[in-house]
């Protein structure tokens, strides 16, 4: 299963934040003096493999350091047979948003960009993001997919349920009768508790250079797409 190059899923992610910065632009200059929560977004970019040290991810560094964990390793199936699989857990006091009504083992929800992450969500302590089985060479469960391609969000939330902060993990998930491994990307959370974020949504800059972005974010992307026309 071979790997797009990591330049094609840089320009993807670029232009997922063009598009959120022009947006942001428009939404100031229609309602201008808005407040909005700070975000913070932390850039990763980092590839996490089943049967090495480096297998797991914890957000280490961050508030929720620990309290949220993803996993690239070798499981057994239901069937006995070996499943490799990438899994997402949590210990008390945070969620991850996972499909309403899937049986067990729980799937992780693979989020769309732009999808609102809040009290509303469906939050669970953990499930299966992506699982290949190595006997019968199958797919065997969960939401994600393994074409590399860019713009697959893990909701969250950490500091425990009455004040819950939210956020989104940017994440790439690659499964197959080898090894399973899984990329970070980028991940953002909110600083103000119970404060809904969107999946993909970046920190925003004041309101003049705000403007100036969003107009600079038409004419990038306009010209970007006119390049690749």
């Amino acid at each position: 299963m071979s790997k797009h190059p990591k330049s094609s899923r840089t320009t993807a992610a670029l232009d997922k934040k063009l598009a959120a910065y022009t947006l942001a632009g428009a939404a100031a200059l229609i309602v201008p003096g808005v407040a909005k929560a700070d975000i913070v977004e932390v850039n990763v970019d980092q590839t996490f493999t089943q049967g090495t040290l480096n297998n797991s991810f914890d957000f280490a560094g961050s508030p929720f350091a620990g309290d949220i964990t993803i996993t690239a390793a070798s499981t057994p199936g239901f069937d006995g047979d070996a499943n490799n699989e990438i899994s997402a857990s949590t210990i008390a006091g945070a969620g991850i948003v996972t499909v309403s009504g899937t049986s067990t083992p729980a799937q992780v929800a693979d989020l769309a960009f732009g999808t609102a992450i809040n009290s509303g969500s469906n939050f669970g302590t953990g499930g299966k993001m992506y699982g290949y089985d190595t006997v019968n060479s199958s797919f065997s469960g969960g939401q994600w997919s393994s074409s590399d391609a860019p713009g697959e969000y893990l909701g969250f939330y950490f500091g425990g349920t009455t004040d819950p902060q939210y956020g989104w993990a940017q994440i790439e998930t690659m499964a197959d009768a080898t090894r399973s491994s899984f990329e970070v990307l980028d991940y953002a959370y909110e600083t103000v508790p119970n404060t809904p974020i969107a999946a993909g949504q970046v920190p925003e800059p004041s309101a003049l250079p705000l403007l100036v972005l969003g107009a600079a974010g038409l004419i990038a992307l306009r010209r970007r797409r006119q390049a690749n026309a």
